[in-house]
């Protein structure tokens, strides 16, 4: 597995499953140059990235109003006088994990009580865990490689992903290569 630059040009390259597996854990790791190689080997091997990395790379779901109250209500339960019940909703908040995200932040911009920013600041600093910020250094480099293709099919997964929740990262950041590739084709 190698790709090749000639005359500027990438030279196309075949992927076997084990390859375009060993290239999605290289795109977490923290060695920044293997990933910006397995983001070019993607590139080159686009035939099989692509729907790859579709299977991989999931749209964050928006929240409907009962999920957004969901998320209220658990926050709000992080004050309880009943230590079971602050206990439970720190318990189901963190395993919303970064859906919980951005409900977390505007609870702090509020000014909450001592007791909702001290574990909403818990929170928030278990979602900056060196793994999951390698978690989603692994999607953006994943969005990267669909940019760099390019075509059609690569466009779709970003369109897909831009679909999810408009606050998270990821969403922005599709949202943002399509409009990148957009501009692109539009230049004579």
């Amino acid at each position: 597995m190698g790709t090749r630059l000639e005359e500027g040009r990438l030279e196309a390259v075949n992927l076997t499953p084990q390859e375009l597996e060993m290239l999605w854990t290289d795109l977490y790791r923290e060695d920044a140059a293997r990933a910006y190689r397995a983001i070019w080997t993607l590139v080159a091997g686009s035939k099989q990235s692509v729907s790859f990395l579709q299977s991989r790379l999931k749209p964050v779901p928006v929240l409907d109003l009962q999920e957004q109250k969901r998320l209220v209500e658990l926050i709000a339960r992080l004050d309880s006088e009943d230590f079971v019940t602050r206990e439970k909703a720190n318990a189901d908040l963190e395993k919303l994990g970064e859906t919980a995200e951005p409900a977390l932040r505007k609870t702090l911009a509020s000014q909450p009580t001592a007791e909702i920013r001290r574990r909403s600041e818990q929170l928030l600093e278990k979602l900056q865990a060196p793994a999951n910020l390698r978690g989603r250094l692994r999607l953006f480099r994943a969005s990267e490689a669909l940019e760099k293709i390019g075509n059609p099919e690569a466009q779709q997964v970003l369109k897909a992903l831009a679909q999810g929740g408009p606050e998270f990262p990821i969403t922005q950041d599709a949202k943002a290569a399509l409009e990148r590739l957009e501009k692109r084709s539009a230049m004579p």
